[in-house]
């Protein structure tokens, strides 16, 4: 299914360094250098967007040729967007009626009914009064939806994807963690499981909830919490990895050391049956990894390279970083978490997707010929967000 790349921060974290960690996998120059700092983490606080100092410009809705796809909200002062390049795939934004589209999964490869295959998406009413929620799947060749499943509603819903199933994993306070499977034809299977007490807030909460062949993956914060009569973070920074079997009983633990931006997403990146997690933080430059297998030993194994930071780029790990003689160098991350020797990384970055309207691309997949890409709105930018498919130029040169 070619890459995949998943990522979420937190709106200061994401807007404050220029969307550091944007979908689409970045460039690696031979002169990359590694970040001087460091965010210095936030006290809890709600995950809405603050009202910004200034008004915000008048918007005026739009709405698609099906009077029963969602309004399309944009600034009436939005730029229109530049002439397509030579070389640049276009993106289409997928419409499905009366619902909008959120965080998504490929579910099934290419096949001979559906070329480019069928992605799954979180989907919710237009009118956000309504509390309901459902998985949609969607025909990527055409943009088409083949079916919606009903799922509970709640104020957290994860969706991942197996060898062979789609999981759901639902939030329900006091409880825990609900996870329901379904078949990827999005019927109901295999009944589903309550993980007591699990994925609830302030040191539970899911941080990453993914799928790899027959594994899933839940990633939540450590024990550290916020001291308000101290005003500070009290504890060492931890993130909590649990591995569990595709019916979800966990087989294996690990205590990660360095925190994440809260809210926001862990970053996990596959390599093999290595799964390594890439954007921990401490409040220095240097760089805490962590790294699993799903099947093979050793399972768990950690450490911090000195002032490093790293960047995915063609399925792999580097940092960037300067030789004895003051020189760039990129190096790759090895299998035991060492800066290995240099190397010269390829470019072989996806190019452009034009037409894509949002903020910033918050997540992004291959699926046969296409790319799929979630966007995303914030902070006073009134283009319309939403999942997009992007394709290769059939008429340029």
């Amino acid at each position: 299914m070619g890459w995949t790349m998943k990522a979420t921060m937190s709106v200061f974290a994401l807007f404050a360094v220029a969307c550091a960690n944007e979908k689409e996998p970045p460039r690696i120059p031979s002169t990359a250098t590694p970040s001087a700092t460091v965010p210095a983490r936030s006290p809890p606080t709600s995950t809405s967007v603050n009202e910004p100092a200034t008004p915000l410009p008048k918007v005026r809705k739009a709405r698609s040729p099906r009077d029963d796809s969602c309004p399309v909200y944009f600034s009436a002062e939005a730029r229109p967007l530049p002439p397509r390049k030579p070389g640049e795939w276009t993106g289409t934004r997928v419409e499905v009626a009366g619902l909008e589209l959120g965080e998504f999964v490929v579910v099934s490869p290419p096949s001979a009914d559906h070329v480019d295959g069928i992605v799954a998406a979180l989907a919710y009413p237009c009118d956000w009064t309504k509390h309901a929620a459902y998985f949609v799947r969607v025909d990527v060749a055409t943009g088409k939806e083949l079916s919606r499943t009903p799922i509970p509603y709640a104020e957290s819903i994860r969706i991942a994807a197996t060898k062979n199933a789609i999981v759901v994993a639902t939030k329900e306070e006091p409880a825990g963690l609900r996870l329901q499977w379904f078949d990827v034809e999005g019927r109901p299977a295999g009944g589903d499981r309550l993980l007591r007490g699990a994925g609830l807030p302030p040191n539970d909460e899911v941080r990453a909830f993914e799928g790899f062949d027959d594994r899933l993956v839940r990633v939540t914060r450590g024990r550290e919490s916020w001291a308000a009569d101290k005003a500070q973070w009290v504890g060492p920074p931890l993130t909590i990895v649990r591995l569990l079997d595709a019916d979800g009983r966990e087989l294996s633990s690990h205590s990660c050391y360095g925190g994440l931006f809260a809210p926001g997403d862990a970053l996990l990146t596959r390599r093999g049956d290595q799964i390594v997690l890439t954007n921990l933080l401490i409040e220095s430059i240097d760089q805490p990894v962590c790294a699993f297998h799903l099947h093979d030993a050793p399972r768990w194994r950690g450490t911090v390279l000195r002032d490093a930071r790293l960047v995915r780029h063609a399925g792999d790990l580097y940092s960037g970083g300067y030789d004895r003689r003051g020189d760039p160098v990129t190096r790759v991350l090895t299998e035991d978490l060492r800066l290995g020797p240099i190397a010269a990384a390829e470019e072989d970055e996806p190019p452009p997707c034009w037409g894509l309207t949002g903020t910033t691309s918050w997540e992004s997949a291959s699926s046969g010929e296409a790319r799929i890409v979630r966007t995303v709105s914030c902070c006073g930018d009134g283009s319309p967000d939403g999942l997009f498919i992007c394709r290769p130029p059939r008429d340029d040169p």
